[in-house]
């Protein structure tokens, strides 16, 4: 779905239908999947009968030129402060040095706690700060991207910049050079990582439902007690009613987000473009 072209040949390919017959549906009869599936006669068994490989569009900057993430692949964030990476690296040169396990920061020689969020109605920026970095370290670590963008440049996140934990540790250990001196470095550049897993691989938030009992999509709920095939028909029907809207109103803001625990292996990796690949290919 990350461009027009390769979001209707993918759904030629998926459903065995022509170019022509799925356009002149969409801009001419409907853009709903339960209708578009009905006049096909397009079954849940047709749809369980062919896996499917999402590709994703992730936003990073890099100070080694990429070389980590060829070598390793697109890792967590738990794992890129872990583990020997640029970040980790950074990191340390800053005097930061972090214990995931035992939920604490050294910074300078004195120990943070990150073990518990703060609670309570006002809090200060220090404790709003302290909540960020928790969350992004236990709570949002996995792999995130887009499905589509119209322009990855645009992104409020700034990820163009620096990673967007550096944002947080310098707001909430006080100190701004730990963001700034990322962003200043000469070797510092934005790529752009486009990247393929399969469907069963990214969260069920991705695909996430506006309704419980909704034709399309799913909903937390739905992961208790609905059969497997029914939840990856649901899945592959939100695939489809999203191209379609694709197809008929242009490519839009769509997020992806892959299980904590999944790094992408360099296998996996298509492309890797730097902002001027990027936007001479969406031009």
């Amino acid at each position: 779905m990350t461009d027009y072209n390769s979001n209707i040949k993918s759904l030629v390919d998926f459903l065995d239908l022509t170019e022509e017959v799925i356009s002149e549906f969409v801009f001419l009869e409907s853009t709903d999947v339960i209708e578009f599936l009905k006049v096909f006669d397009i079954k849940d068994e047709k749809l369980l009968g062919k896996d499917i490989e999402l590709v994703s569009l992730h936003s990073t900057t890099s100070i080694d030129n990429c070389h980590s993430i060829n070598e390793k692949g697109i890792i967590n964030l738990q794992d890129a402060v872990s583990q020997e990476t640029p970040l980790q690296d950074y990191l340390e040169n800053k005097g930061i040095q972090i214990n995931l396990e035992e939920k604490y920061i050294l910074f300078k020689g004195n120990k943070v706690d990150i073990s518990k969020k703060a609670e309570g109605f006002s809090l200060t920026d220090e404790d709003e700060y302290k909540n960020r970095v928790i969350h992004k370290f236990y709570g949002d670590f996995q792999i995130n991207g887009f499905l589509s963008h119209e322009n990855i440049l645009t992104y409020g996140g700034y990820t163009r910049d620096r990673p967007e934990i550096l944002f947080d540790l310098a707001r909430f250990l006080k100190d701004d050079k730990i963001e700034l001196d990322w962003v200043k470095d000469k070797s510092n550049k934005h790529y752009i990582i486009k990247f393929k897993q399969p469907l069963n691989y990214y969260r069920y938030f991705t695909f996430e439902a506006e309704y419980e009992d909704s034709d399309y999509g799913i909903t937390k709920d739905n992961l208790e007690y609905l059969p497997n095939e029914v939840i990856e028909a649901k899945v592959k029907k939100w695939v489809i009613q999203k191209s379609i809207n694709i197809l008929r109103y242009g490519v839009y803001e769509l997020y992806s987000y892959v299980h904590p625990k999944v790094k992408i292996e360099p296998k996996d990796i298509i492309e890797i473009m730097t902002e001027q690949e990027y936007i001479t290919k969406n031009k």
